[in-house]
């Protein structure tokens, strides 16, 4: 600016240049600045209403042109996304999928089974479902045997709190009511816990030597119970082809 050799034209020339740099400096400040503030603006109404696990995304730290960044905002910022992204979907590193909070879906498609944790509430012994081509449906439980209850809940099923239907680890069910066979029913033994009706007879004392033990077992201290006793010569009770004869139990 002091060089002798410039003319006032070339003076004026250089002082025209530096009075436009000021001004482009001093706009791009402005600029910069309004910037900066309405981004923040921005990012405060976005952390009202943006929760990932109640947590707002105002945690995160934000930058500006301009402005520095630090190695320990940047890595904070990490270090919260993986935090939140784990309370999603289980560890980091990790094939599974843990889930710590309510898991809702309408449709879920799984391949494998699915079983109980030990953080499923009030259940007492969930098991494992599994059905293939939708012809089957297999249940394992822990204790072994399955109770079911008319209204879907533990607690209250048929008369009060006892299960209407029961599946055994053995394979036997129990019907604590009535039981309604529409087809046919065959093989196997049937097994009255009561006594017999006269109308039953003792058709379902099936296999054996025939009315063995028919009259002890079915028969209660100060009952009076007859029934048809079919015979086959095999010890099989039929209900065609067989001589039968009216048996009752003593007072």
């Amino acid at each position: 600016m002091n060089d002798p050799a410039l003319d006032p034209s070339q003076l004026a020339e250089q002082l025209e240049i530096l009075r436009r740099k000021v001004e482009t400096l001093e706009a791009q400040n402005v600029r910069r600045a309004a910037r900066s503030s309405g981004l923040k603006k921005g990012l405060l109404a976005a952390a009202l209403v943006l929760v990932v696990s109640n947590v707002a995304w105002g945690q995160l730290k934000t930058f500006v042109a301009g402005s520095p960044a630090l190695a320990s905002d940047i890595n904070g910022n990490f270090t919260q996304l993986k935090t939140w992204l784990e309370q999603k979907v289980g560890t980091s590193g990790s094939a599974d999928v843990t889930v710590t909070g309510l898991f809702s879906t309408p449709t879920a498609s799984v391949s494998g089974p699915v079983y109980r944790g030990a953080s499923v509430p009030a259940t007492g012994d969930l098991g494992l479902y599994s059905e293939v081509g939708a012809n089957w449906v297999r249940f394992v439980t822990n204790s072994g045997d399955f109770h079911f209850f008319t209204d879907g809940s533990a607690g209250n099923g048929f008369a009060g709190t006892t299960d209407a239907f029961a599946v055994l680890a053995n394979g036997n069910a129990v019907v604590r009511g009535d039981l309604v066979v529409n087809g046919n029913a065959t093989s196997g033994a049937w097994l009255a816990q009561t006594s017999k009706s006269p109308a039953d007879g003792n058709a379902l004392s099936a296999g054996g030597t025939p009315n063995s033990g028919w009259a002890a077992a079915q028969c209660a201290s100060g009952q009076f119970v007859c029934g048809l006793a079919f015979t086959h010569p095999t010890g099989q009770n039929l209900l065609y082809d067989e001589s039968f004869a009216i048996r009752c139990c003593s007072l």
